[in-house]
């Protein structure tokens, strides 16, 4: 491990479900590397446009099956870690009906 790389910033979170999903979300968790300032900014290459970065490890993210997992490869690599909490997902359970109601639809007649 090179010394620059021990005492790096990482933060500990669940990821949400992407849009494509419909289905509760993977309980994985997910290590992403924080901005180090004493690498420097993000420059533009003069003759291509790209986005350059002496950052690499920015571009990373490792999953994990538990936090207990995640917690202890940083301290094994020696990162110092935050954990950041997702809120708790309330669903409220609402029938077909419900959509109608809260549209303002109403009713016409009872011969229906």
């Amino acid at each position: 491990m090179p010394e620059r790389q021990t005492g790096r910033r990482v933060n500990i979170y669940t990821p949400c479900k992407t849009a494509m999903q419909s289905a509760p979300a993977e309980n994985s968790i997910t290590i992403e590397f924080t901005k180090d300032e004493s690498l420097g900014n993000k420059w533009a290459d003069p003759l291509m446009g790209w986005t350059g970065n002496n950052d690499v490890m920015r571009s990373i993210r490792l999953s994990f099956s538990t936090l207990e997992a995640a917690k202890a490869y940083c301290e094994k690599h020696g990162y110092i870690y935050e954990v950041l909490e997702s809120p708790e997902k309330v669903m409220k359970g609402k029938s077909y009906v419900t959509k109608f109601q809260q549209r303002g639809y109403k009713k016409i007649s009872d011969d229906f």
